[in-house]
């Protein structure tokens, strides 16, 4: 076992090296583009525009990709605790939140999941084509000096099957009496996302914890109280989304300010910073939904 690990080491090196003798300007500046694909941000903010257009069911399948993701990558580099490459050998271009921990990779691990989840629902080439960002994602990682080729096949192996759980899951739910739509028949879904949820806090990702938190009780209330998000046409539904995004800008400015007042505890400073980002999720499942539907046109 201990030979295997050191040929896997050996080989990490090697490849990393190697990948990072064609380091250019040009190819900086489009692996640094192609990693933000395995931000989990840009996946929670993309669950919350399809939660806007209306596929509030589709929505919360989406950002359950996104937790589960975050909370087995952040368990496992906890666990494994394996080491970034060294900056003072590797060029480590790009930070991570996890700054010191590098397996499995977690950028890899999402688009991956993604991938798994998704191609039930995409046509030969969109699965294709898929894939190809997973691999090119992965490798932007190594690329960028911040993983090693191990981290990020590991990263898909997890993912994959993250994405097919989650699949599963969704089929589970979909053929028992168990749905999203209404709190008292979401008990045990809402039961492993609290579970999640508060793993995910114990794991050092308190602002994603936040955003999830906020999300996932702002879906629960709007089917307890049988808010729905009516589908627009495609003019109507892009100017939805600005307002959202504007909504959850404004949101995000208040942080500095907000944080900037002193407070005799810091804790309360941590709450404030907690509840205001939770503030985000609660903004994309239902208040902006419930602003939506009070102000929304009248049927011809």
């Amino acid at each position: 076992m201990a030979g295997l690990l050191e040929t896997v080491n050996w080989f990490d090196v090697w490849f990393l090296q190697t990948v990072q003798t064609a380091l250019s300007p040009w190819l900086v500046s489009l692996a640094l583009a192609v990693t933000l694909l395995g931000n989990p941000l840009l996946w929670i903010l993309i669950a919350i525009t399809v939660y806007w257009h209306g596929r509030e069911t589709e929505s919360f399948y989406l950002m359950n990709v996104a937790l589960f993701s975050s909370i087995v990558v952040g368990a496992l580099k906890l666990a494994i605790a394996r080491p970034r490459p060294n900056p003072e050998i590797f060029n480590a271009i790009a930070t991570d939140t996890y700054t010191g921990l590098s397996f499995p990779s977690g950028h890899s691990a999402l688009i991956a999941a993604y991938w798994a989840y998704l191609r039930k629902f995409l046509n030969k080439k969109k699965d294709f084509l898929f894939l190809a960002v997973v691999l090119l994602v992965g490798l932007s990682r190594i690329y960028l000096g911040v993983h090693f080729l191990s981290d990020v096949v590991a990263g898909i192996v997890f993912g994959v099957a993250i994405g097919r759980w989650n699949l599963w899951l969704k089929e589970k739910v979909k053929h028992s009496h168990f749905k999203p739509s209404r709190l008292f028949d979401s008990l045990i879904i809402a039961g492993i996302l609290l579970f999640s949820l508060l793993a995910l806090s114990f794991l050092e990702s308190i602002p994603l914890a936040a955003i999830f938190l906020g999300f996932y009780a702002g879906f629960f209330l709007s089917k307890e109280f049988n808010l729905r998000v009516e589908n627009l046409s495609f003019k109507d539904g892009m100017v939805r989304t600005i307002i959202g995004f504007a909504g959850i800008a404004i949101i995000l400015m208040l942080l500095p300010i907000i944080t900037s007042i002193s407070l005799p505890s810091q804790e309360f400073g941590a709450t404030r910073t907690f509840l205001l980002l939770g503030l985000v999720g609660f903004w994309g499942s239902f208040l902006f939904p419930l602003l939506c539907s009070k102000f929304k046109k009248p049927k011809a």
